[in-house]
């Protein structure tokens, strides 16, 4: 209520009988009733105070996950699983087993041909060449035992030599026979010599040649239409 109300209140008590309330002032009522009401007003603002300070709490609590509609926060039960989302994952590539070396470990070109310096033919059939090895083995031993047989023939001169008298026609032949087979030896033994290094050389370079391959013949990929062609393949 206003002022005006008030004041309006308070002299309608006034209006009545004046003796009736002796021990009272006229004022009274009005002074009573103004004081209940601002008992009135700072029991509302109390009650106002208190219901904003009940209601703040809920609020909050409804903030917090996992609270009720009514703002009282609900624990999940102790035994529940939580179940969150699986992401998707992708598949991991299936690993193949690692294939078996098949390359073939050779030896260095420079021990191929220690080894037909050893054996003569051995590089040879190393690099898979067996038609020259038995060659190599063919030609060396036919060598060795031409020298060997002029060695012989040598011996058997020197031996007439040491048998005949000096100035003798057996002795001037043996002397010639001597030589001859002597030179003929040492010949022998140069073209072994020459054999031997030759089918050396030829190990080496079979051995650096082993994995190497050429075509002779026109490019497939500039042929046009229909042709025909001859094409010779070397390996060495």
């Amino acid at each position: 209520m206003d002022s005006e109300d008030f004041k309006s209140f308070c002299r309608a008590f006034t209006t009545s009988e004046v003796g009736s309330i002796p021990t009272r002032s006229r004022h009274a009522p009005c002074v009573d009733r103004a004081a209940t009401g601002a008992s009135t007003i700072r029991l509302l603002s109390a009650l106002a105070v208190v219901i904003v300070s009940l209601l703040a709490p809920g609020v909050a609590r409804a903030q917090v996950p996992g609270a009720s509609p009514g703002g009282v926060f609900v624990p999940p039960p102790r035994d529940s699983v939580v179940v969150t989302p699986s992401v998707p994952q992708a598949p991991e590539p299936k690993k193949e087993p690692a294939k078996p070396d098949t390359t073939k470990h050779r030896s260095s070109p420079f021990k191929v041909m220690l080894r037909s310096a050893v054996v003569p033919g051995w590089g040879q059939v190393y690099n898979g060449k067996l038609l020259k090895a038995g060659v190599v083995v063919a030609g060396e031993g036919f060598l060795v035992y031409k020298a060997l047989s002029e060695l012989s023939k040598e011996n058997d001169a020197v031996e007439r030599i040491s048998n005949s008298e000096p100035g003798s026609p057996e002795y001037d032949q043996a002397v010639l026979d001597r030589e001859s087979h002597m030179n003929q030896k040492i010949n022998y033994l140069w073209w072994t010599a020459a054999v031997h290094l030759l089918q050396m050389a030829d190990a080496y370079v079979d051995a650096n040649l082993a994995d190497w391959s050429a075509e002779v013949g026109p490019d497939p990929a500039q042929a046009k239409g229909t042709r025909v062609a001859l094409a010779y393949r070397v390996r060495f």
